[in-house]
């Protein structure tokens, strides 16, 4: 994905993308207003996850070039240093990023269990047109995991540098796009870059992406549903259009 390329048609500078994880690094630029926490008092990153993500859709200095560098980001910390999280966070978290205006909520998280209110929860985001998008998971399973699996959720399944599906990937065949999530740059909360895999890596990716369409669509007087958003990403996946090309299309 040339990100150079895209950044001729947007950054990503009207958006809000809500990136409920394990909150952000404190060394990062994150204004305490957008930050919040739904485990303790901390808004801030003892975990490390939410912070990588934060750097593949924002970048960071000219050390790692970000997919939507001028997105805003809400920060909705869900996931402490135990990675323990109840499906009663992930529901207010989701109703959080709502109330926050969040163009699109971004969601590394997956069960096996399906949850009634979660589901409640994401129809009403897309209903207001929020775009949410979930990593279908990273245990090889033949179908997605939840939330990834919810009628219109942009699911996400991971990319090798070859273009080849990893292994570790949930349900591949049947996410809405299979991206970039194979040793990707990231950083960690020590400010040292590394590369990291996953279909964490290539949700983060997708919402950056999205972000770009949906802040294009804005500026170009374009309507841009959910529903036209899943059609190009499973172009994409169909290896049916370029992610460059997306942008011609809907002009």
């Amino acid at each position: 994905m040339n990100y150079e390329k895209l950044h001729d048609y947007s950054t990503g500078e009207t958006q809000k993308i809500a990136l409920i994880d394990s909150g952000i690094s404190t060394y990062l630029d994150l204004d305490e207003k957008s930050g919040f926490s739904l485990v303790d008092d901390n808004i801030y990153d003892i975990n490390g996850h939410g912070t990588m993500m934060y750097s593949i859709i924002k970048g960071y200095k000219k050390e790692i070039l970000g997919i939507s560098p001028d997105a805003e980001i809400i920060s909705i910390k869900i996931l402490d240093e135990e990675e323990s999280v109840t499906p009663t966070m992930i529901y207010d978290a989701i109703k959080l990023a709502i109330k926050k205006e969040a163009t699109i909520i971004n969601l590394s998280v997956s069960s096996y269990k399906y949850n009634e209110k979660i589901a409640s929860a994401i129809e009403e985001a897309n209903q207001k047109n929020i775009t949410v998008v979930s990593s279908s998971g990273d245990y090889s399973d033949t179908k997605m995991m939840f939330p990834a699996n919810v009628n219109g959720v942009v699911s996400v399944g991971a990319l090798g540098k070859d273009l080849k599906v990893l292994e570790m990937t949930s349900g591949a065949d049947s996410t809405t796009i299979n991206a970039p999530g194979g040793d990707i740059n990231t950083i960690d909360t020590s400010k040292e870059v590394f590369t990291s895999s996953g279909t964490s890596q290539a949700t983060a990716l997708v919402s950056g992406y999205i972000a770009l369409l949906k802040d294009f669509a804005i500026k170009e007087n374009i309507e841009l549903s959910n529903s036209d958003i899943l059609h190009y990403l499973k172009l994409i996946k169909q290896e049916k259009m370029s992610y460059a090309k997306v942008f011609k299309e809907i002009k």
